[in-house]
């Protein structure tokens, strides 16, 4: 089950990354699955938790921890 949730979000991320291809030289397949792996640990580890915050809260936490690796990899490569 984990790695058919995984596959799927690593897909969406990809088709994506094809529209609008990462700068930073980092293949697309590992940010992709990177990605994929964290977004689906952090909301694993919050559905384990006795006391968790909202699906929107946990939302925002997860994209504050994303979206530093999204926008590495939008980065300009230096020369």
């Amino acid at each position: 089950m984990e790695a058919a949730v995984i596959a799927v979000v690593r897909r969406m991320i990809l088709a994506g990354m094809e529209k609008h291809p990462p700068t930073s030289g980092v293949p697309a397949a590992v940010l992709s699955a990177t990605l994929s792996w964290g977004i689906f640990g952090a909301a694993r580890e919050w559905v384990r938790m006795p006391e968790r915050c909202s699906s929107e809260c946990m939302a925002d936490h997860i994209m504050s921890l994303v979206a530093p690796i999204f926008s590495a990899a939008y980065q300009a490569v230096p020369a």
